[in-house]
């Protein structure tokens, strides 16, 4: 009997795979070929309806139902009928009219599922990538985008105008301070940037976004927040200076490394166009430094008027281009999130670093800053002129969401400062920035505020007389010469 049973068993489990292999025999026999009416990518404008046709050149399978459905039905929809009969006699080729409508800007495609008469699984066997874009307006694509040149020329010209290329090179003799700075910037911060995109999940386009945002050299906000909470500006410089040269280098080797990691080939980085977009923004820096060595006497005149020349143009920049981009404050969560994730941790990490690698407290909170603070208009720049749209609005949201951002934490950590200066301090022990360092023998003074010191710890310090003679220190406060 218990033979009998065995036999049997047996008989049933040949029997299914027999029929299994059938089934796959059958299911290999059935051919079907269908060519769209745009053999890469459909285009199509947010609120515009597309006609497309798609065709059935051969199909000798058993009578099938097929289903033409959108992949995300937020950013575009099919507004005709969808579903089709499919069978072995019916004439070919056949040809399906297939009308969509775009609504908001995204990536998304259309697929073409099939399954067989009674039954509910379906089987992909077609798709085809749709790009949403936004409404084309000329003035924004023509004029406005390229207007961020101003005010970024700008400030280029005005860094390398002001840029005292003494004070960078005694930076760069003892350049283990530096060193630390750029290995948060180019290897930090990138690595981090991937990290969060990834633990967040970020859309490919938002996570190349945050990449070049993270491959960013450091700002000018930086080098104001430098100054306002009394760190170690001739670092910050020199560090902004030397990472606005690397990048050239650094970020196409970092959008080289990470971007195969990030999305696959519907996306195309165009190396050449960020190449050309860096190269260009060195060109008003260069012009800048040039220009100091025959009018640096104009030195402090151009400060004074380019500081709010650069203020004015980028005010009426963004307030000319903001109606064309209320779309970036619908971006999901996650942009917000990562946006503000990146600098938060990259500055904090910079600052531990720092502290490990011994350095002093004013140099800590500038490799902070440096870190932290990247330049996201060069990102946002880089992004709108060298990918294809709607890639780069896609992108473009996660650089201009984080230059506001960045605004924000910089005023909060301004604000903190401020207010541990004010209440943290003892009662008559204010800080004394300025120390002056008087050489007796040749009249001369130095004003420098790498260190700060407290009124009642004020003292005079005078040195063994060497072969220029007594070198006096002085706390001082609120010193003018």
């Amino acid at each position: 009997m218990f033979l009998l049973m065995t036999h049997n068993m047996y008989q049933q489990q040949v029997f299914r795979s027999l029929l299994t292999l059938v089934l796959g025999i059958h299911v290999c026999i059935a051919r079907i070929d269908i060519v769209f009416e745009n053999h890469t990518d459909v285009y199509v404008e947010e609120g515009q309806e597309l006609d497309m046709n798609v065709t059935i050149l051969v199909y000798n399978g058993s009578e099938s139902t097929i289903i033409f459905q959108s992949l995300n039905e937020n950013e575009f929809e099919i507004i005709n009928a969808s579903t089709y009969s499919v069978s072995a006699g019916m004439v070919l080729p056949r040809v399906y009219h297939v009308k969509i409508r775009g609504n908001n800007l995204g990536l998304s495609s259309i697929v073409i599922m099939m399954s067989g008469v009674g039954s509910n699984e379906m089987t992909r066997v077609a798709e085809i990538p749709v790009k949403i874009l936004l409404v084309a307006n000329y003035f924004y694509d023509n004029v406005l985008n390229y207007l961020f040149f101003i005010p970024l020329s700008i400030t280029y010209f005005l860094m390398g105008f002001t840029l005292d290329i003494k004070l960078v090179l005694k930076n760069l003799k003892r350049p283990f301070a530096v060193f630390i700075g750029f290995t948060c910037q180019f290897v930090l911060m990138p690595a981090l940037a991937f990290g969060i995109g990834k633990m967040l999940q970020l859309e490919p386009t938002a996570a190349i976004g945050l990449l070049l945002v993270g491959c960013s050299p450091g700002g000018k906000l930086s080098n104001d927040l430098s100054i306002l909470v009394d760190a170690d500006f001739v670092l910050s410089v020199t560090m902004t200076t030397c990472s606005t040269l690397l990048a050239l280098g650094t970020m196409p080797l970092n959008i080289f490394i990470y971007t195969p990691l990030i999305t696959d080939s519907t996306i195309e980085t165009p190396y050449d166009q960020v190449a050309i977009q860096l190269v260009g923004m060195l060109i008003p820096l260069a012009a800048g430094v040039l220009a100091r060595l025959r009018w640096s006497h104009y030195e402090k005149k151009a400060v004074k008027i380019m500081k709010p020349v650069i203020a004015v143009v980028l005010i009426l920049v963004i307030g000319s281009s903001l109606p064309f981009q209320l779309y970036i404050f619908y971006a999901p969560w996650q942009i917000y999130v990562s946006s503000l994730l990146l600098p938060l941790i990259g500055g904090t990490l910079g600052a531990i670093m720092a502290k490990l690698a011994r350095l002093k407290k004013e140099q800590i909170a500038t490799i902070a800053f440096e870190t932290g603070v990247q330049n996201g208009i060069i990102a946002y720049v880089v992004l709108i002129n060298a990918y294809p749209k709607p890639e780069a609005d896609l992108a473009g949201r996660v650089p201009f969401i984080s230059i506001m951002l960045q605004f924000f934490l910089g005023m909060a950590v301004i604000g903190i400062y401020t207010l541990h200066k004010r209440f943290v301090f003892k009662e008559g022990k204010e800080p004394v920035e300025d120390k002056v360092e008087i050489a007796i023998d040749s009249g001369t003074y130095r004003s420098t505020s790498d260190s700060t010191v407290l009124k009642d710890d004020v003292n005079e310090e005078i040195q063994q007389p060497t072969d220029r003679g007594a070198v006096i220190n002085l706390a001082v406060e609120d010193t003018e010469f």
